[in-house]
C-alpha cells in the first residue's frame, strides 16, 4: 500500500506525511491481524 509515495520522492513533506499515514495503517493492520489471529500479512510493515 501507499506505493504512490514513491512517485513524489522529491517532495519530502509529502513523503513524511505518507509515511505517517503508512505507520497508522500498519498499526491498524496489526490490530486487525491479531484480532483475526492470522499471520499471512507478517512483514507488510517492515
Amino acid at each position: 500500500m501507499f506505493h504512490l509515495a514513491f512517485n513524489f520522492e522529491n517532495d519530502s513533506q509529502y513523503l513524511s506525511m505518507a509515511f505517517r499515514v503508512k505507520g497508522e495503517w500498519c498499526k491498524a493492520a496489526s490490530r486487525v491481524e491479531k484480532f483475526r489471529n492470522q499471520s499471512k500479512e507478517n512483514g507488510v510493515c517492515l
